[in-house]
């Protein structure tokens, strides 16, 4: 049989109307670009099809096309399935991607005609085969294929039942034979070995089978993984041992082709295929010893983490006992690390262009792929001391090492940048005239200094508190995670330390939780007195066929107390106004803090610049109660555990955050000051409060799973003019706020706390701590305002037209310069459906009226982190249980 081929377009086909439309209907709704697996496509298809049937000539011409295309002459083609092929075939061709509409006619030809006697032509043939592969990492590179399956491995698949969302129990039962096990392991065998050992540059097609192998190895159900059947399959197919090689932890295998780098940064393989595996090691083993073998992982998990990573051994290095060890040297180091274009995987793992900024990041990367890829590339270092080796490098001059990589010498000026403005930003915040020498206070900022400098590593020895004076806020295990704080905390500022409470820098204010606090979750609170200037659900947003009805309160309605800003306090030599938030009924839980004027005026600067670079990553999709409300915009950057997403999608970073060349690795940098930035501002308003913020510790293991934002694993939130009704979060740690753009009325676009009945006035410069998990919302600006917003920018804008300017920001999308110098302009051209509905200037540039970061953990990400940190903890006893 011919293999498939594209064919010409057929212009005669191509001009039936109905044809015409849908597809510019199409493109007008984002299809450009359509998974074929891909369930909103199908739809569309279908429908299309139904209407299709009535165009004779096309029916016609359909089996023709068919047998020159794919080469299938089977008179059995049903016109749905013709039709529907066709159909793919033609968009793809219409969209140039050639490649996805071969791959369609090849799984079409492959399931109407299998090729019983064809095999892999990229593998080795049988007598080339060894039973028995040495897959040891510490094996140097070479060029030859690593994936070697004979020809008996490689029959067919033949299974009835097609793999869906909805067909996961009929699916599973035909997996009812030893030979139906076999056949379905040894085709995601030659599925992963297909686009994993290709030496030439890859399509995309490729990785279309490698997802769909996940997706079903992660749908079989415990009943036929648990079975002697399914264990004996999973080996004598050769499954276990390719996907031992596609999970080795050194870097080799992902940076080989620029498509291979880009699936792990999507799909994370190693950890997504490590997960599977250990689900079905530990399900292989009998009830006693399974049992026996979780409780041993928990405990390991729990308890001797901070044994895991005092050790220099990584999750898996290769190194033999026996093995002579190589001396310490840099020179070496550098060497080894920028051979092979630079071991560092920043394209298929962006996090790890961090790991020089910590030396938390350090030890972290250390394990995880770093030694592991030295040893495989020559550099038995496993006696080497990472601590030692991180201050070595942290010191080093990139001009003493003419042969270091670029990306290397990259790395090191961003991270000597990054911590150097980290810095300053710390040294502002803890200057000296804010501290009396024999104040009490003293100890809480001196001790949290001492901690600092004292411990090589928050992993290595994290220290247990930050004073000992029983006076000063202590933290507490409580459910809520809140800190424990005495009202009488002493200001040990110069300038006001003998003033009254009430008038120095830092004061504290007794604030009462409402009892009705469950009551007000999704009501909106809103500046606007008059009900006729409230603003409405917002036109565009999604489920319009959902209830309409909007409950609006006041702050004056609800009683919320205002906590504002204290100029006079501002223009003393203090420059500083804090405000902690106690609970009234029990003085010693902290529920809250505010700091007016926390960001010094360059680093202000600078995180506005970063800010408005955001504005080019695309908008969070929220659920209904915020959609409802999408005036604004929210942009994410960090990771996270998806919530829907693509096909095969698991714990990764956000659209957008990329690590393959310089511009993008600079971003991922400015990305990373500002969540540094705000996490140290935060520790100087209150240590205790936001010490764990982002950190590992011992007593949690999830930031060692977790990627990292410079030295943290907090996500940043980026807000535009966002807005939301009342709600709650369900966040890990406390969340940090700040305010970078403010230019509306004051009492529109503030923090309502409403669960401890207050709202936070906030000004630009603003850093504001609270719980996630305690209901909290935005006091929505007047309809008035919004609609004055929309005038004229300096007096002289105007709202441009929907259609001209939409096509006109489309055209012009790709060489539009989004870092903008206008101060009146704090964000780039947004293309959306909501184009009319938001205030832009004459260039078309939306204009913000409020604006700022929001860093948080939410607690599905760091249980995910957790997970990961535990399977990379079992990669030996895997690798040990599969090869046997």
């Amino acid at each position: 049989m011919d293999p498939p081929r594209l064919l010409p377009l057929n212009e005669t086909h191509l001009r039936i109307p109905i044809l015409q439309e849908t597809f510019l209907d199409w493109q007008s709704k984002d299809l450009n670009s359509p998974r074929i697996f891909s369930k909103a496509f199908d739809q569309y298809l279908a429908q299309l099809q139904e209407i299709l049937k009535l165009e004779k000539t096309l029916i016609e011409d359909l089996p023709l096309w068919i047998q020159k295309s794919t080469g299938v002459a089977n008179k059995d083609i049903s016109i749905n399935e013709a039709l529907g092929l066709w159909l793919r075939v033609i968009w793809y061709q219409c969209q140039n991607r050639s490649e996805v509409a071969l791959e369609c006619l090849r799984i079409f030809s492959e399931s109407h005609d299998p090729p019983l006697n064809q095999h892999n032509p990229l593998l080795f043939n049988s007598k080339d085969y060894e039973p028995h592969v040495d897959t040891n990492i510490s094996e140097p590179h070479n060029n030859v294929s690593i994936f070697h399956i004979p020809q008996d491995e490689l029959a067919p698949l033949s299974i009835p039942v097609d793999f869906s969302a909805r067909s996961h129990l009929e699916w599973n039962a035909a997996l009812n034979t030893p030979d139906a096990c076999l056949a379905i392991c040894k085709e995601w065998a030659q599925d992963f070995a297909s686009f994993f050992g290709i030496e030439t540059e890859m399509s995309e097609s490729f990785i279309i089978h490698a997802v769909d192998a996940l997706r079903k190895m992660r749908a079989v159900k415990p009943s036929i993984y648990r079975s002697v059947t399914w264990d004996s399959a999973v080996r004598n197919s050769g499954l276990s041992r390719i996907v031992g090689i596609i999970c080795q932890p050194d870097t080799d295998l992902e940076r080989r082709s620029e498509l291979i780098a880009q699936s792990y940064r999507q799909y994370c393989w190693k950890d997504a295929l490590g997960e599977v595996f250990s689900r079905w090691m530990l399900s292989a083993l009998d009830p006693v010893n399974r049992s026996e073998r979780i409780l041993q992982v928990c405990f390991v998990s729990l308890l001797q983490i901070s044994t895991d990573i005092d050790t220099q051994t990584p999750y898996a290095c290769g190194c033999k006992p026996s093995q002579i060890h190589d001396t310490f040297s840099i020179a070496r180091f550098i060497e080894v690390l920028s051979s092979d274009g630079c071991l560092i995987p920043t394209a298929s793992n962006p996090s790890t262009t961090f790991f020089l900024v910590s030396q938390d990041n350090f030890i972290i990367n250390w394990k995880l792929w770093l030694l592991s890829s030295l040893v495989k590339h020559g550099l038995h270092a496993c006696l080497w001391d990472p601590c030692q080796l991180h201050r070595e490098l942290r010191r080093i001059k990139c001009s003493n090492y003419p042969e270091m990589h670029p990306l290397i010498t990259l790395i090191l000026t961003e991270t000597d940048r990054l911590v150097s403005k980290n810095k300053e930003v710390r040294q502002h915040m803890y200057r000296p005239k804010l501290r009396a020498p024999l104040s009490q206070n003293l100890k809480i900022q001196d001790s949290f200094k001492k901690a600092q400098k004292s411990h090589k590593s928050s992993i290595l020895n994290y220290p247990s508190t930050f004073n000992t004076a029983d006076d000063l806020p202590n933290p507490s295990s409580s459910s809520q995670n809140d800190s424990r704080a005495n009202t009488n905390i002493s200001n040990s500022c110069i300038y006001c330390k003998d003033l009254p409470s009430q008038d120095r820098c830092m004061r504290t204010i007794l604030v009462n939780e409402r009892s009705d606090f469950t009551t007000l979750k999704d009501t909106v609170l809103t500046s606007a007195e008059d009900p006729q200037d409230r603003l409405p659900l917002h036109p565009k947003r999604k489920h319009q066929d959902r209830s309409n009805k909007v409950i609006y309160h006041t702050p004056r309605e609800l009683g919320l107390e205002r906590i504002a800003h204290r100029p006079e306090i501002l223009k003393r030599g203090c420059q500083r106004d804090i405000v902690l938030l106690l609970n009234s009924e029990d003085t010693s839980q902290l529920v809250g803090a505010v700091q007016f004027n926390a960001i010094p005026p360059k680093t202000l600067s600078r995180l506005k610049q970063h800010h408005r670079n955001i504005s080019t990553l695309p908008p969070l999709n929220r659920g209904y109660s915020f959609d409802a409300w999408r005036y604004g915009m929210m942009r994410a950057i960090g990771s996270r555990v998806p919530q829907g997403g693509r096909p095969g999608d698991t714990y990764t970073l956000y659209a957008g955050m990329e690590g393959r060349n310089e511009q993008e690795i600079r971003m991922l940098f400015g990305h990373a000051e500002n969540a540094d930035a705000l996490v140290t501002i935060a520790q100087s308003i209150h240590p205790h409060y936001t010490r764990d913020v982002g950190r590992a510790s011992p007593a949690d293991t999830s930031n060692l799973g977790m990627n990292r934002l410079g030295t943290t694993s907090n996500n940043i939130f980026a807000c535009s003019n966002y807005m939301s009704p009342q709600h709650f979060d369900d966040d890990e740690d406390i969340s940090i706020c700040a305010q970078y753009k403010k230019s509306c009325h004051s009492d529109e676009f503030n923090f309502a706390f409403t669960q401890w009945n207050c709202f936070i006035e906030t000004i630009e410069g603003a850093v504001w701590l609270f719980h996630g998990k305690h209901l909290h919302g935005t006091i929505m600006p007047r309809l008035s305002s919004w609609q004055s917003w929309q005038v004229a920018a300096q007096g002289a804008a105007r709202m441009a037209p929907l259609p001209q300017a939409h096509q006109r920001l489309r055209d012009n999308r790709q060489d539009h310069d989004h870092n903008h110098d206008d101060v009146n302009n704090e964000e780039a051209p947004i293309i959306n459906h909501d184009y009319n509905l938001r205030p832009r200037d004459a260039q078309g540039r939306v204009i913000i009226v409020s604006g700022g970061d929001h860093i948080t953990r939410r607690r599905r990400d760091a249980q995910r982190g957790r997970r990961l940190h535990e399977i990379r903890q079992q990669y030996d006893e895997r690798r040990q249980y599969w090869n046997n």
